[in-house]
């Protein structure tokens, strides 16, 4: 009975437009009572994290709307019971910090984007039963995506999307079903139904990964190139995986340990296609037979069904707040870096029935008309490199109303240096400025990315530290996360201090830490408030010509060249010239490096020291000198958080930079 009151709720007062009810409300979620969410509550509609916290922290039935992008630190909100969660159109989503939906029972997630969940998962499931996550995408998150752990059970994932925007965070393990190894606790619970999700880009590893539990996995899509392994699991996990299609991945199905003292592995594979994989394909044993019934697609299928409907992709809640205007442009706007080769795309206004396209370059008054389409993508004229395109998205109402749309705008990708091998210039739709924020113990990142009004965004951060010291941009030339040139380098960085360390147990804004903490050569860029800035290599501590401006925007250049000379240039003033003892791809760019707003005790892990903003860092395979130093702290480029650093007018450099700097316009 409560299955059925749930499908009138959905259908007659949230009035869901597309995909009905039975295409992810299925499997494990609809057993034991079923999972009903906050039917029969008042619908509350949310803007920010404050309220969002109100509205679902008790246990009263609620239906809670989410609009927008709410953004926070990483001080993490718990769910209470008989919650429906409901992101608005197709760009709602929770920023910068993980979700707690634990020691409760009855919750229901859709249509929301969780970008870059910290300190923990984007959305963490513990000791809680009865939950449906529908039609929700993750990305970027510091630990998993989505985990189920401590006892969790009925729970149904459908229609989602997991994925990570690059290998900066070592950590890529998607979605993990039971916590720990031998926890009879968990023996005969963690059963949780995955239908119909994206596995994409850069996921490593656990998709899903499981103890105990009972795992249905079908008709999933897998196009992670590169990782580990998809499905695996230990002490006595038992999966049925149905009519997935695994495509140029690796270890599809993950022996890990089919007999764990009384517990045993088992996977059985059923009708999954593995187009181009290596590794281990094989299933074993019989697993279980689900106490419910579903509908399998055929796998040859899955690709076209799920990259067609997976993600924030359906309108649900209060139809009034629906988007009437186009949303969610591809290129984003503000993208500094579109392809040249660019399909725009869209999401459409939800009583558009057709859309008039408008494009031009340069300035908004140039757009052009391209006429009426009913599809939500348009390939525009040939685009060239390193310019400025404006497009606007008219929306066609089914009796002829027009709804004019957002101007958007975007840089295709500039010409480039052959030698510039990262940049980051932040200035991405939402993303204008890094902020460093202190660290807390045992926090994966100790810092995110955020925005110039300092509200806490997620996607981009990295921590290669085992001691999570708080990098939040990292390298490394070893192992798997290869992410950094060996010498020579040269690394700037823009950033703005806001609060110094009351002591000499100093503070760093770039720095590495290589090999064993006893045999390590170390670089730092220090401030001490006793005697303001310097570099530190090994012992020796040469002094800028001066000190970092509080409150300011400075500019930071380290270069390192093939002969191991190590020079640091603080607003065009030289510390000094260090010869290093050793050889510098061996010692000084090798295991752990990164630019960093963190506080450093001789064993290089010490928190909470420091705080401050950084933007537009980039890293070349290449060495500069002071010429390079005093263009880049003159123009000022990099200093603004209100859009594209090129948007900064270009000076006149008293000495032109080398032939070779044709990136320098970025900053």
């Amino acid at each position: 009975m409560r299955k059925v009151h749930f499908v009138l709720l959905v259908l007659g007062v949230l009035g869901i437009s597309t995909n009905s009810l039975a295409d992810g409300y299925i499997g494990w979620a609809t057993l034991g009572g079923g999972t009903t969410g906050g039917e029969g509550g008042t619908t509350v509609t949310v803007t920010n994290k404050a309220e969002f916290i109100t509205a679902v922290s008790d246990d009263v039935p609620r239906i809670v709307q989410v609009v927008g992008a709410i953004h926070g630190d990483y001080n993490i909100p718990n769910v209470g019971s008989n919650k429906t969660i409901l992101g608005i159109g197709y760009d709602a989503r929770i920023v910068g910090f993980s979700v707690k939906v634990t020691d409760l029972d009855n919750v229901i997630v859709r249509n929301l984007t969780f970008v870059g969940g910290m300190p923990q998962d984007g959305l963490i499931c513990r000791r809680a039963t009865h939950i449906w996550v529908d039609h929700c995408t993750f990305y970027d998150a510091a630990d998993g995506l989505i985990d189920f752990s401590d006892a969790c059970d009925y729970a149904t994932v459908s229609w989602c999307k997991f994925y990570y925007t690059g290998k900066i965070n070592p950590h890529r393990f998607a979605c993990l079903v039971g916590s720990t190894d031998n926890n009879p606790s968990d023996d005969g619970r963690l059963n949780v139904t995955f239908h119909h999700n994206w596995w994409g880009q850069y996921c490593d590893q656990r998709m899903p990964r499981g103890r105990y539990g009972h795992d249905h996995v079908f008709n999933n899509y897998y196009t992670c190139t590169g990782n580990y392994y998809c499905v695996g699991g230990s002490w006595g996990f038992k999966v049925l995986a149905e009519n997935n299609y695994f495509d140029h991945v690796n270890n599809p199905i993950n022996d890990a340990g089919r007999v764990d003292g009384s517990y045993t592995t088992e996977i059985k594979s059923v009708g999954n296609i593995f187009n181009s994989c290596s590794g281990s394909t094989s299933g074993y044993g019989s697993a279980f037979t689900p106490a419910y019934s579903y509908t399998l697609d055929p796998a040859a299928n899955v690709p076209s069904i799920v990259t067609a409907a997976v993600g924030t992709t359906i309108l649900v809640g209060d139809s009034t707040l629906w988007p009437t205007k186009a949303t969610v442009p591809s290129p984003a706007n503000g993208e500094g870096n579109a392809p040249v080769a660019s399909t725009l795309t869209w999401r459409a206004g939800s009583t558009a029935v057709s859309h008039n396209v408008h494009f031009g370059a340069s300035s908004p008054d140039s757009l052009v008309s391209y006429g009426n389409r009913t599809s939500t993508s348009f390939t525009p004229p040939a685009l060239t490199a390193d310019t400025e395109y404006f497009w606007r998205i008219d929306e066609v109402a089914s009796g002829g109303a027009i709804t004019t749309g957002t101007l958007w705008t975007f840089m295709t990708v500039p010409t480039l240096s052959s030698d510039l091998y990262h940049y980051w210039p932040f200035d991405v739709d939402f993303l204008d400025v890094a902020k460093a924020v202190t660290s807390s113990p045992n926090h994966p990142f100790g810092a995110a990315w955020l925005d110039a009004n300092a509200q806490l965004l997620g996607g981009g951060c990295g921590d290669f530290t085992l001691g999570k010291d708080g990098l939040i941009a990292g390298w490394s030339d070893s192992g798997t996360h290869t992410v950094f040139p060996n010498a020579p380098m040269t690394v700037s960085v823009w950033f703005k201090p806001t609060d110094l360390p009351n002591s000499d147990d100093v503070a760093s804004i770039l720095g590495n830490k290589v090999g064993t903490e006893t045999s390590a050569k170390l670089f730092r860029i220090q401030f001490l408030p006793s005697t303001g800035c310097q570099l530190t290599v090994d012992t020796a501590t040469p002094a800028f010509g001066n000190s970092a401006t509080m409150d300011e925007w400075n500019h930071i250049m380290v270069t390192i060249n093939s002969s191991g000379q190590l020079r640091a240039w603080l607003n065009a003033n030289e510390a000094g010239s260090i010869t290093l003892s050793t050889s510098a791809s061996n010692n000084y760019n090798g295991q752990f490096t990164g630019i960093a707003f963190r506080g450093d005790d001789p064993n290089g892990l010490h928190r909470d020291d420091f705080d401050g903003y950084i933007d537009d860092l980039a890293i070349w395979r290449a060495s500069y000198d002071l010429t390079m130093a005093e263009y880049l702290y003159n123009s000022g480029y990099g200093t603004t958080a209100t859009g594209r650093a090129n948007d900064v007018p270009t000076p006149t450099p008293t000495t032109p930079p080398p032939a070779t700097a044709r990136h320098w316009e970025l900053f």
